[in-house]
């Protein structure tokens, strides 16, 4: 689980692994967009054929463009994640309390 390496800083503000990752791929996420938007600002990128475009041209538009993508896909697999656990979460602790409410009615 991610969760078992956790750090507390204070009450409100818990440092998780997942929280450092989730981070790291927001963090990427907005350096990969930024890079996307300059070269289309500077119209480097081609909408339409890219003849005309040196090869290495051509690599370094679909570099930037795969990792795009790529972080994408990342940041979108981690929001998953944690709308799960935080779903989950929430399960257990309305198990738990349906489980504590049949007890009581049991006892009464």
């Amino acid at each position: 689980d991610l969760e078992l390496v956790q750090f507390k800083n204070s009450n409100r503000i818990r440092l998780t692994l997942f929280n450092l990752m989730f981070s790291i791929a927001l963090l990427t996420f907005a350096t990969q967009t930024k890079a996307m938007w300059n070269m289309y600002e500077k119209g480097e990128v081609n909408t339409g054929r890219a003849s005309g475009l040196t090869i290495e041209r051509k690599a370094s538009i679909w570099r930037a463009e795969r990792n795009f993508w790529i972080t994408v896909c990342c940041v979108m697999t981690y929001w998953c994640l944690y709308r799960h656990t935080a779903l989950r979460k929430r399960y257990l602790v309305l198990k738990k309390e349906k489980k504590e409410a049949e007890e009581r009615t049991k006892k009464d």
